[in-house]
């Protein structure tokens, strides 16, 4: 099916016993018309299911397995990757760019508060800055609204090794980590301009 935010917002939604239509964040706005394709298969409490979705800022695919316990618990295992996917938009960071990945994913819940996922994967690129980072590898638990994992860079202009938590159930956010920095040029990076 092909649809736009504004369109998914027009669906009136009252006459399904809901009170208001559907409201989508204004980020999604970028992504103009959505393309989705895709297959569920199973029961309401465990299915599998697999996607496509082609916006005009880039692509995402992913397949997963769902589950719903017996105390209401949702679980899910499977893979996402992204396409040339322009999260700078996204996320209105206009240092941020485009990023393919292919990134497992391994956890339960839906809301940060109950929510425990590991991730492992690779970010074949990201851009920051207008340089195209390559080779990222990254692993990682997210669990009570903290994250204890590394990410590898290897760059032919940076070459790092980043382990640590950081803890965002805390104000200020706490970080306790460990870099290895074997080598970073600045200015290719485009981080300094001298």
């Amino acid at each position: 099916c092909q649809t736009s935010k504004s369109d998914i917002e027009k669906i009136d939604l009252t006459q399904f016993g809901v009170s208001n239509n559907l409201q989508l964040p204004s980020q999604l706005d970028p992504l103009g018309i959505i393309e989705l394709r895709g297959t569920i298969d199973g029961f309401y409490n465990d299915f599998s299911f697999d996607f496509n979705v082609q916006t005009e800022k880039g692509n995402i695919d992913g397949d997963f397995i769902c589950h719903l316990d017996d105390h209401q618990q949702f679980f899910y295992k499977g893979n996402l990757k992204t396409f040339d996917f322009d999260a700078g938009v996204i996320t209105d960071d206009s240092g941020l760019g485009t990023f393919s990945s292919d990134i497992s994913i391994d956890g339960k819940g839906l809301t940060l508060e109950d929510m425990s996922i590991i991730i492992d994967g690779q970010f074949e690129k990201l851009t920051f800055n207008n340089y195209v980072y390559d080779d990222i590898s990254v692993h990682g638990k997210l669990k009570d609204k903290a994250f204890n994992g590394e990410f590898d860079l290897f760059d032919k202009n940076i070459d790092l090794v980043f382990k640590g938590d950081f803890d965002l159930s805390q104000n200020p956010v706490l970080f306790d980590f460990n870099i290895n920095l074997q080598k970073a040029h600045l200015y290719d990076l485009n981080i300094i301009n001298e």
